[in-house]
């Protein structure tokens, strides 16, 4: 059968590049083969570990690539979107980390107070029984 290269078998496979080679070339489930430096993959290994896969001509290849560049303007609103999105969400951190600083400043001014009042009960106590 017809070999293709890593990068083709990962398209037909329709799952990304990490994830190829973790858990089928690493783990020797799919044979690759070097011809000319080159790394190929037969395309009967594909259909025996991804069952029926459909070849995708360069014309296909050649509409996505359209298809992307037209939509450029959409992803740089989306790009600009997320941008927003995590300076607002930065900001929403910073504002949380200073109300648990204030807050905690607070519980440590409470725990002084009661520590204090705990102590002039005690006083009292002593001087009561005439401790002191």
């Amino acid at each position: 059968m017809a070999k293709v290269s890593i990068s083709e078998a990962i398209r037909m496979a329709g799952v990304s590049r990490s994830h190829f080679y973790n858990k089928y070339i690493n783990k020797g489930l799919i044979s690759v083969q070097v011809e000319d430096d080159k790394k190929l993959i037969d395309v009967s290994e594909l259909i025996r570990v991804f069952g029926n896969i459909q070849v995708e001509n360069s014309s296909k290849e050649h509409i996505r690539t359209i298809e992307y560049t037209e939509n450029t303007p959409d992803k740089n609103k989306v790009i600009e979107l997320l941008e927003q999105q995590l300076l607002e969400s930065k900001q929403r951190e910073m504002e949380a980390k200073s109300r648990e600083e204030w807050l905690q400043k607070q519980i440590d001014e409470l725990r002084q107070q009661q520590n204090n009042l705990l102590e002039n009960k005690f006083k009292k106590r002593k001087k009561f029984l005439g401790i002191f």
